[in-house]
C-alpha cells in the first residue's frame, strides 16, 4: 500500500449501515398516495430507483413538480428513525482495527446522517450528502485518496448504488439482507462484484 494514503471503505447509509429503509419507503409511498396512485413495491424501488430521481416518479404517473414530490416524501418519511445494523457495527469495528478509513456517501441529509452517527458513537466518520444527485462524482473523488485506488469498495443496497459505483470506477458490493438476496442477479447485471447477505461476510485484510 502507498504509505502516503490509507485504504478507504465507502458506504451508502440507508439500508446499508442503518435499518431505515422503512422510512425511505414510507416517504416514497406517500408521494404516490398523494397522487392517487398505487405505490411501487419496495422491491421495485430497490431494483429500479435511479437518478435523476424525478424520473422515477414521473415515469410512474406522478405529475407534480420536484418541490412538491420532495415535500410529500419528507412528510411521509418523518420522523426519521434508524438503528445501526449489528453486522455494520461488526464490520466498522474490524475496519477501524485494520487501519481503514470509512466514508459515507448517501442521498440522505447530512443532518440525519450525523445525528444518527453521533447516537451510535460514530461521529468521526466522513460524511458526504449528495441529495438529489448522482453519487458517481463523489465516489470517484476517493480513487486518488485511497491506497486501494480502483479496488476501493462501495457498499450499497439498491441497484443504482452498483451502477454508480461501477461508473465511478470503484468496486461495487451489494448488501442484500433476508429475502432481498433473491434480487442479486439485478445487482450483478448493474456491476456488483460481490453480493452478500451480511456485512460480516466481507473480509478485512
Amino acid at each position: 500500500m502507498n504509505s502516503m494514503k490509507k485504504p478507504f471503505f465507502l458506504f451508502d447509509f440507508d439500508g446499508t449501515l442503518v435499518d431505515s429503509m422503512d422510512c425511505v419507503y414510507r416517504g416514497i409511498c406517500n408521494v404516490f398516495k398523494q397522487s392517487s396512485l398505487i405505490p411501487p413495491t419496495i422491491e421495485n424501488h430497490i431494483v429500479n430507483f435511479h437518478f435523476p430521481w424525478l424520473n422515477f416518479f414521473h415515469d410512474r404517473g406522478v405529475t407534480v413538480d420536484e418541490d412538491q414530490i420532495w415535500n410529500w416524501y419528507i412528510e411521509g418519511s418523518e420522523p426519521f428513525k434508524a438503528t445501526l445494523f449489528s453486522d455494520a457495527l461488526a464490520l466498522l469495528e474490524n475496519l477501524s482495527r485494520a487501519g481503514y478509513e470509512v466514508a459515507i456517501i448517501s442521498s440522505n441529509s447530512e443532518k440525519n446522517i450525523r445525528t444518527n452517527l453521533k447516537k451510535f458513537g460514530l461521529p468521526h466518520l466522513e460524511v458526504h450528502s449528495v441529495h438529489a444527485a448522482d453519487k458517481s462524482d463523489c465516489i470517484r473523488s476517493f480513487i486518488d485518496r485511497s491506497s486501494l485506488g480502483h479496488e476501493t469498495p462501495y457498499v450499497g443496497d439498491i441497484v443504482s448504488d452498483m451502477s454508480q459505483a461501477r461508473i465511478a470506477g470503484v468496486k461495487p458490493i451489494a448488501i442484500l439482507r433476508n429475502h432481498f438476496f433473491g434480487l442479486a442477479e439485478h445487482f450483478r447485471k448493474a456491476g456488483a462484484q460481490k453480493c452478500v447477505s451480511s456485512l460480516t461476510q466481507l473480509k478485512v485484510k
